[in-house]
């Protein structure tokens, strides 16, 4: 289970720096998900709308990561997030990401970022 939460939030990384964000957490997320981001709640379908407009991250690194087992089909993957849209100020956020078993897939229930008041 660890290895595949990793993997999967690698993958929104390798998603969220190459342009391809939409299409990626279009599939990853449950159709009920929720995020928590600085000023918002949003649903899958505003995240989605949102993400398709804004620029690609330059880089963002996942720094030391934990996966917390809820029960056999729940999991939070916690960790420090790093990184840089172009024109902004380095990013640094506490992430954790809820995932659900369905069946054999882990789906994202739940994100929230908690900005590092540094």
């Amino acid at each position: 289970m660890r290895h595949t939460l990793l993997d999967l939030e690698s993958q929104g990384v390798e998603a969220l720096t190459s342009g391809r964000a939409a299409a990626f957490y279009r599939d990853c997320m449950t159709e009920n998900a929720l995020m928590v981001v600085p000023g918002f709640v949003v649903d899958k379908a505003m995240f989605l709308q949102s993400i398709g407009s804004e620029p690609a991250w330059t880089s963002f690194k996942i720094e030391d990561p934990r996966v917390v087992e809820l029960t056999p089909d729940n999991a939070v993957v916690l960790y420090r997030a790093r990184g840089i849209r172009p024109g902004q100020k380095e990013y640094v956020a506490q992430i954790s990401s809820t995932y659900v078993k369905r069946g054999e897939v882990w789906k994202l229930a739940y994100h929230q970022q908690t900005p590092d008041p540094s």
